[in-house]
């Protein structure tokens, strides 16, 4: 059975070349283990439905004053969390932290997700121990790091497949390198 989730989520997301390759990945596996697709992303913070903070122009606003930057990964590792089943772990990135600290000061409130960072591949009930030989083979394809260069504002109402993107801004037109 598949976890309901509901609110709003601010997603970082990966440029588009990598996000095709990480969605090539995520839906194999969704495929392989009768699991819902999704699109790559990072989850920057969750607003719960009775907030006042408008998610619409907090994402608006750290896009326009957040440039592109990138995240190395860490490990691919297996959890026991329906929505981490498969995670690739992200390293500690001030940037990403900064992003977090300027989410929390707009929303006037810690709203972000500085625990934990890390891109999931595979939302399951599949125990660890039938996706252990899955973990070698995803670590050669995933890249030495994630270059950031969007935010999303999501509607979770329900499982995957019930969210729905409001609207997506791309990051300041700086360069990541």
């Amino acid at each position: 059975m598949i976890p309901k989730v509901d609110g709003t989520a601010i997603w970082l997301l990966p440029d588009i070349s990598l996000s095709k390759s990480l969605s090539r990945i995520i839906n194999t596996l969704a495929v392989r283990y009768k699991s819902p697709e999704f699109l790559p992303h990072i989850t920057l913070c969750s607003l719960p439905e009775n907030t006042s903070t408008d998610p619409v122009q907090l994402a608006r606003n750290l896009a326009d004053r957040r440039e592109s930057f990138k995240i190395d990964t860490g490990n691919v590792v297996c959890r026991s969390d329906y929505y981490r089943k498969l995670v690739i772990e992200l390293l500690p990135n001030p940037s990403f932290y900064e992003f977090c600290n300027l989410a929390d000061h707009l929303a006037t409130k810690p709203i972000s997700k500085t625990q934990d960072p890390h891109l999931s591949l595979l939302y399951s009930n599949v125990s660890c121990t039938n996706l252990s030989n899955e973990i070698p083979d995803l670590r050669d394809q995933i890249p030495a790091y994630i270059p950031i260069h969007g935010i999303s504002v999501v509607q979770l109402n329900g499982g995957p497949d019930s969210w729905n993107i409001i609207s997506t801004y791309t990051l300041s037109n700086k360069p990541t390198e």
